[in-house]
C-alpha cells in the first residue's frame, strides 16, 4: 500500500509519526495505558498494528490536505 502512495510532505509526516508513536506506545511496559479503561489497554498494549492504525487515522483527519 505504501508503494502506491504519493510521498509528499503530508504523507511522510503521517507515515513516520504513525510508525514512531504507534509502535513506541504499544511497546511500553504497560504504564501508559493504565490511565485508560481496561478494554483500551487490552487492545493497544503490545498490539503495534492497532496503534499505528489509530495514529495514522487521526493524523489523516487532522493534518490539512493543502498547505
Amino acid at each position: 500500500m505504501l508503494k502506491e502512495c504519493e510521498f509528499d510532505d503530508r504523507t511522510m509526516v503521517i507515515v513516520s509519526l504513525a510508525f514512531c508513536i504507534g509502535v513506541g506506545l504499544t511497546q511500553t511496559s504497560g504504564n501508559f495505558f493504565s490511565m485508560f479503561p481496561k478494554e483500551v489497554g487490552d487492545i493497544f498494549n503490545g498490539n503495534a498494528v492497532a496503534g499505528v492504525f489509530v495514529v495514522s487515522l487521526i493524523l489523516s483527519l487532522v493534518l490539512p490536505k493543502k498547505s
